[in-house]
């Protein structure tokens, strides 16, 4: 089975929606609650649990990407997949506007909260990585024809060496 499969059955599972929809509604309330930054306690808590709920789904992404749940034999249609990644999209959307949010009221400045955006904006960068990674997956013939435009670059001597390229 195919590492995207096994990852679109991993988050198929009960407990990776549930923790995937938990993350959504977490973001989705610290966004309500940060374009107030006179909440700035309230804030903190938010963001130290949305976190953690971040890097549990990480976690379990990259436990199925490393192959370390047990095999599901299902197929994985199209729609599965997509619907995975308008899921994750969404997340990492939301992700986005907290961070822009807590950007613009300053909250970055304040010393409780600048770690706990930090942890997140690196956590929202993992997510696009994820979401290209399935964009690919769902496209091999894209995949393969930048790796034969790679090989006749290569064959035509069409190598850069970039410390070098002024």
């Amino acid at each position: 089975m195919s590492t995207t499969a096994q990852i679109i059955n991993v988050l198929g599972t009960a407990e990776v929606s549930s923790e995937v929809f938990s993350s959504v509604s977490s973001a989705a309330k610290l966004a309500s609650v940060v374009r107030n930054s006179g909440q700035t306690i309230q804030i903190i808590i938010g963001l130290r649990k949305l976190n953690h709920s971040v890097q549990r789904l990480l976690d379990d992404l990259n436990n199925a990407i490393a192959g370390k749940h047990p095999p599901v034999k299902t197929e994985v249609t199209p729609q599965q997949i997509q619907m995975t990644i308008d899921n994750l999209s969404h997340l990492q959307r939301t992700l986005d506007y907290v961070l822009e949010y807590s950007r613009r009221t300053r909250l970055t400045n304040n010393s409780l909260a600048a770690g706990s955006l930090r942890t997140l904006q690196v956590q929202s960068e993992a997510f696009k990585d994820v979401i290209d990674w399935f964009d690919v997956a769902t496209a091999p013939e894209y995949l393969k024809g930048v790796f034969d435009r790679s090989a006749q670059e290569k064959e035509r001597g069409e190598l850069f060496d970039f410390p070098r390229v002024d």
